[in-house]
């Protein structure tokens, strides 16, 4: 029978039994303790979702009521932005992602919106990352 079953009260040992479980007492806690942080640490790195790609674009200055501008983005990737002035100050952003495959055939992968301050930064998600700018006016 393993001495470290019984600790964890699988295992029981006749009364007769040569082996004393209390003899080994620091060993067993030093055992319990590296399973313990083992598994702690599986737990851990086997949960962490990786980070989703971020697509930093700035600070996107607005001089009209309304702004439209187009930025490639990683691969087979486009996004059109459109900043519009809104009657309260604020700024409404838009974003179509879209993907072009070999064919020419197109795909809109997302279209996010969010209305925001001026100087406060937005972060769009985009399916698989984000896009981040920060709207300024001029």
């Amino acid at each position: 029978m393993l001495y470290g079953l019984y600790n964890f009260g699988i295992v029981a040992f006749p009364r007769d039994s040569n082996i004393n479980p209390a003899s080994n007492t620091s060993q067993n806690m030093k055992l319990k303790l590296t399973v313990a942080l083992t598994l702690a640490v599986a737990l851990l790195y086997g949960c962490a979702k990786p980070s989703a790609p971020t697509t930093n674009l700035g600070a996107v200055e607005v001089a009209t009521t309304k702004l439209t501008r187009h930025y490639p983005l990683s691969g087979d990737r486009d996004c059109t932005l459109t900043l519009t002035t809104l009657i309260d100050g604020q700024v409404l952003v838009e974003a179509v992602v879209l993907r072009k495959d070999a064919q020419g055939n197109v795909t809109v992968l997302a279209r996010p919106r969010k209305k925001a301050p001026f100087g406060q930064e937005v972060s769009l998600p985009i399916g698989d990352g984000n896009i981040v700018l920060t709207p300024k006016r001029i």
